[in-house]
């Protein structure tokens, strides 16, 4: 079963005792889980969420230990088990987690591994990208929710500029929704104003790798590469003052685990902006972020020459 028509079943389908997810997406994983976890307080009422594997490997005998653990709180248990070990004992077999009312068993795994093997009678979701009409719908729906209007051709014109990234998507939402008492209706020229297009062209990775690595040399040729394709310097300040404000958290965060789950990135990109945010001191960064702000204000008042100005910007960032 695709992850798009998955969310559906699970919303009106009875729950399945064990469920096993395949790909990697972790917006996908992340939209059909919350869609199963309200589905069972629906059904149930009050129920634990036990997040298994989420730091590192999970043996088999560990979660063997938790499925065994009576419920400690709320009607129903739910086990969202990731980063499972290869291979099961040869002891474990699938009698071992009988199923019980109220208490169920999703397991994510990149590729089809042991448990899809083990459990043989688990509904299975494949967890990759729905196809470009699914997703404009995707789209439609989760603006309502937010009571954003979408223009007639606002839907396409913000599917056009994220084709494929859902936490991106959720972030410009924030965005518009935020706006919602000075925007009655987003059409397509409002969009491509104020919305950012989807992080994943080179030209646009090469500016905020260069910025996270604090390395000038490659910052300055990124950002005039950059330009020079036309991209807009409003825009490429945005992408930087964003980067600045991941470093900050990142700074601030009291472990590379903690800022990982605080972070709508996918887990290698959260990994990547942690580690490099050692080569930053905390005070540069917050007064980069003044600096964005200030540069900001100058674009929108049509002070000076803003490619100009950004690449002057970058560099001043770097120099320390």
């Amino acid at each position: 079963m695709k992850v798009w028509d998955a969310i559906n079943h699970v919303s009106e389908a009875p729950l399945a005792p064990v469920y096993i997810l395949v790909g990697s997406s972790d917006y996908w994983i992340e939209t059909w889980m919350r869609t199963l976890i309200h589905r069972a307080e629906k059904d149930y009422g009050e129920v634990e969420v036990s997040r298994l594997g989420r730091s590192g490997a999970l043996e088999w005998n560990r979660l063997l230990e938790a499925w065994q653990t009576p419920n400690l709180w709320g009607n129903a248990q739910i086990f969202w088990v990731e980063n499972l070990a290869a291979s099961p004992p040869a002891r474990i077999a699938p009698e071992w987690f009988q199923p019980t009312a109220g208490r169920h068993l999703v397991v994510c795994e990149t590729k089809r591994g042991p448990a899809s093997r083990l459990f043989t009678h688990a509904v299975g979701v494949e967890v990759e990208f729905p196809p470009a009409n699914w997703w404009k719908r995707w789209i439609a729906l989760r603006a309502k929710s937010r009571g954003i209007n979408l223009g007639e051709d606002g839907n396409d014109v913000l599917a056009l500029l994220i084709p494929k990234d859902g936490h991106h998507l959720e972030q410009e939402l924030n965005k518009m929704e935020l706006l919602r008492g000075e925007v009655d209706r987003w059409n397509g020229p409002l969009i491509r104003s104020w919305i950012l297009p989807e992080l994943g062209e080179e030209s646009i990775w090469a500016v905020t790798d260069a910025l996270l690595a604090k390395d000038g040399r490659a910052l300055n040729g990124a950002l005039k590469n950059a330009l020079a394709q036309g991209k807009a310097p409003v825009m490429l300040l945005a992408l930087m003052a964003r980067q600045l404000s991941s470093i900050r958290r990142a700074k601030r965060a009291s472990s590379e685990t903690a800022f990982q789950a605080s972070e709508s990135v996918p887990p290698f990109v959260s990994r990547k902006i942690y580690r490099e945010a050692k080569k930053w001191q905390e005070a540069e960064v917050v007064q980069a972020i003044g600096w964005a702000a200030e540069l900001d204000r100058w674009f929108k008042d049509s002070l000076g020459e803003p490619g100009v100005s950004l690449v002057q910007f970058a560099l001043l960032l770097v120099s320390g």
